[in-house]
């Protein structure tokens, strides 16, 4: 895929999340929104990669994850995250919530407050972690 492909793929799987949040389908709406996170990691990852340069294996196994945690190493953001949270508190906050994100919530029950809060977690304007992540991908 194509980073571009993961930055249309993010915006849309949060896009959806909003959708069923404003439809009270609050388990939906917390899975999709960690899946708009995972996106743009992913697109990140992906600009890392040269045109014309052979991947590293490692690297590209790596990238074949849905722990969000593991995906900001990958992508390299993790210095830039430490620097960017030492001051500000609300985009550190932010990611605490987002980060227990994974793909296994499909299977569980999400209440109003579960998915509103990593909604906002990843889409707050000024210090969600997807704005964040959007400054590099």
């Amino acid at each position: 895929m194509k980073r571009a492909d993961f930055q249309k793929l993010s915006r849309l799987r949060i896009n959806e999340a909003k959708v069923l949040l404003n439809a009270n389908e609050y388990s939906g709406a917390y899975y999709l929104s960690g899946y708009g996170l995972e996106c743009a990691f992913k697109s990140c990852i992906a600009k890392s990669y040269s045109r014309h340069v052979f991947p590293d294996k490692a690297k590209v196994n790596k990238s074949h994850t849905h722990n969000l945690e593991l995906l900001m190493k990958v992508a390299r953001l993790e210095p830039q995250f430490g620097l960017d949270s030492e001051t500000n508190p609300v985009l550190r906050a932010n990611w605490a919530t987002a980060k227990d994100w994974n793909e296994t919530s499909r299977y569980e029950i999400k209440t109003e407050i579960e998915a509103k809060n990593l909604y906002l977690a990843i889409t707050q304007r000024n210090n969600g972690v997807l704005k964040w992540i959007q400054q590099y991908w």
